[in-house]
């Protein structure tokens, strides 16, 4: 289970960066200051998304390492 739960995660960062990357060529094309920044707070939110999804994946691979003694 905590296998598929990374595989997601990494999809999901994958993803993320590429938004980011594609935001970031877009702002080297557009003239627009409301659409600039429009492009410029999607980056921003891409890269809180991207420290939580890091911070989920941390979690789950240091739970992985863990002993679990069940009765």
């Amino acid at each position: 289970m905590q296998t598929i739960k990374l595989i997601i995660i990494w999809f999901q960062l994958y993803s993320v960066e590429i938004t980011r990357k594609g935001g970031e060529e877009c702002l080297l094309c557009v003239t627009d200051k409301k659409t600039r920044l429009a492009i410029s707070n999607s980056i921003s939110l891409c890269e809180s998304e991207k420290h939580r999804l890091e911070g989920k994946r941390n979690e789950i691979l240091l739970n992985m390492d863990k002993w679990s003694i069940t009765a």
